[in-house]
């Protein structure tokens, strides 16, 4: 995918440009700052790098801001090559995210598609990457009120991924369909109101079917 700086802004404005107070100074057609009058810490450079296939998206921020993640996000469903990287405390830089990483990428890609499915909004955490490389990698999945409807954490190196459901209009088979049960443990889990509050039942579990299978 080819894109330039004046592109991104176009994209990126539409998203996220209601929600925060910013301003876009655009640096010729490969480079653009976010600023944040309010809060400099917070700055975010992205840039482009031309390649023979696809155009590079690289952007530098601040670890413990979480809009550049949310950027990342964004960009990868446009189809662009990403990377992030954060500055930590002691000055050194730090990728925390990378959508050249394949099994992380798609690991990613799979739980965007479940978001965009169901009309919810996907959340990580500030440092995507090394909690998926390291775990846990927490997820949570909200919907346009900001009420949680999926949650779920991946450890490694165990590679199991478990979610917790909280509401039915996510099904079993729509999960089954988007996660690959033959790189992680699948366990899901769903809350059952009760008199005293909520049950949790686990309704899945990827283990007991591979041995089953066999």
């Amino acid at each position: 995918m080819r894109i330039t700086s004046s592109d991104l802004i176009s994209i990126l404005d539409v998203k996220i440009g209601k929600e925060e107070k910013l301003i876009w100074n655009r640096i010729g057609e490969n480079h653009c700052w976010i600023l944040f009058p309010e809060d400099k810490e917070k700055d975010i450079l992205i840039s482009i790098r031309k390649e023979i296939e696809n155009d590079f998206v690289t952007i530098s921020c601040k670890t413990k801001h979480r809009l550049p993640i949310n950027i990342c996000l964004i960009l990868l469903k446009e189809g662009l090559s990403i990377r992030c990287i954060g500055r930590k405390e002691n000055g050194e830089d730090e990728v925390i995210f990378d959508s050249t990483v394949d099994d992380f990428c798609e690991f990613i890609k799979n739980l965007q598609n479940i978001a965009d499915d169901l009309n919810f909004t996907l959340c990580l955490g500030n440092n995507p990457l090394r909690d998926y490389e390291k775990g846990p990698l927490f997820v949570r999945m909200r919907d346009v009120d900001c009420r949680s409807k999926l949650v779920g954490f991946l450890t490694n190196p165990e590679r199991t991924f478990q979610v917790t459901l909280f509401d039915k209009s996510i099904s079993l088979a729509h999960l089954l369909s988007r996660i690959d049960r033959t790189q992680y443990r699948l366990i899901v889990r769903e809350t059952i109101p009760t008199s005293t509050g909520r049950k949790v039942t686990t309704i899945y579990d990827s283990f007991y079917e591979k041995v089953s299978s066999k």
